[in-house]
């Protein structure tokens, strides 16, 4: 596997023996999640190399194999299935929606259990998953609302009556998408220092002002902490040392953050999806402030400068840069 793994993140054209080879990897990963390390890395140099040939072909074998695994590993092989659904998301925003479609209701059902499981104070912890993989899985959601806000508000209808189920008895009415938009608020510390870091953070601030232009009142009630927390983005992705965490095609970057080199086709590969990403390309500045504006026209003048009265003048003179 491992040879199979550096042929595909050094080659830099996708060939029909690659193609064809793949349902060999698919009946590994349906065989046991021993070698889940190197088959998501695997699928991961697949999505990036392959793109829409690959997808063509094998994407309801991709999906299979990867809703199998969610529930079914410990943390690190959560964090691994994580990285690979947050490529296929990036690369593929409208299309991967509705063919993971069941796999993201897992995932915001395994998140809000988890935050419902830490409000009531349960202390069996191994049964629930740690903050870690909730910020992974709320970083593939932050995603697909901001690449596609009307399938995810499709998506929230769907699904609510499973989701409800993940719910305390005193939350289980309440409208999905605030507590959705809850959790980004409360755990915002917690997407963590890795590489992808800053970017998951401004994906989260980005979906939180998308919200907030709804004009909703649980946004405008936080209003002041969706500022807060965007701003506190901006300092972060502003910062000169931030271009540390940008993929380099001249670096040989790990796939998993594990000391592995990822080969400067893949690099180069890394590169290019990250620089089309509407992540990292919206101006977060921009995008709230847009978003501030409509939310003003939305709820009015009255109602909307009484909630950025809240907002300490620091904040907003920095936003105003």
């Amino acid at each position: 596997m491992e040879l199979w793994l550096e042929l595909m993140r050094k080659s830099s054209a996708y060939s029909m023996e690659m193609h064809q080879l793949f349902p060999q990897l698919l009946a590994i990963m349906d065989r046991d999640f021993d070698q889940l390390r190197g088959s998501t890395n695997l699928v991961e140099s697949y999505i990036l190399l392959g793109r829409l040939q690959f997808m063509n072909d094998y994407a309801e074998g991709v999906a299979a194999a990867l809703d199998a695994v969610i529930g079914n590993v410990r943390t690190r092989g959560l964090v691994m299935i994580t990285r690979v659904l947050e490529c296929l998301v990036c690369q593929f925003p409208e299309k991967t929606p509705q063919l993971l479609d069941t796999t993201f209701a897992k995932l915001l059902h395994a998140s809000f259990f988890a935050m419902s499981c830490e409000k009531a104070e349960r202390q069996d912890r191994e049964n629930w998953e740690p903050d870690l993989v909730v910020a992974g899985y709320m970083s593939i959601l932050a995603r697909m609302l901001v690449y596609t806000p009307a399938t995810f508000m499709d998506f929230l209808d769907r699904h609510q009556e499973h989701l409800r189920t993940a719910l305390t008895s005193d939350s289980a009415q309440a409208d999905l998408c605030t507590l959705v938009a809850d959790i980004w608020i409360e755990k915002m510390d917690s997407v963590g220092h890795s590489s992808a870091g800053p970017w998951r953070r401004k994906a989260w601030a980005l979906a939180l002002a998308t919200l907030l232009s709804t004009g909703e009142k649980f946004y405008l009630d936080n209003l002041e902490n969706i500022i807060s927390i965007c701003v506190d983005v901006l300092s972060e992705i502003e910062d000169p040392e931030a271009s540390a965490f940008i993929p380099s095609p001249a670096q040989n970057i790990s796939s998993d953050g594990d000391g592995t080199c990822g080969g400067e086709g893949e690099a180069k590969r890394k590169h290019t999806l990250f620089h089309s990403d509407p992540i990292f390309r919206l101006d977060l500045r921009e995008f709230l402030n847009e978003s501030m504006e409509t939310c003003r026209l939305k709820v009015g003048d009255s109602a909307f400068n009484s909630a950025l009265s809240s907002v300490h003048s620091s904040i907003l003179s920095h936003l105003q840069k």
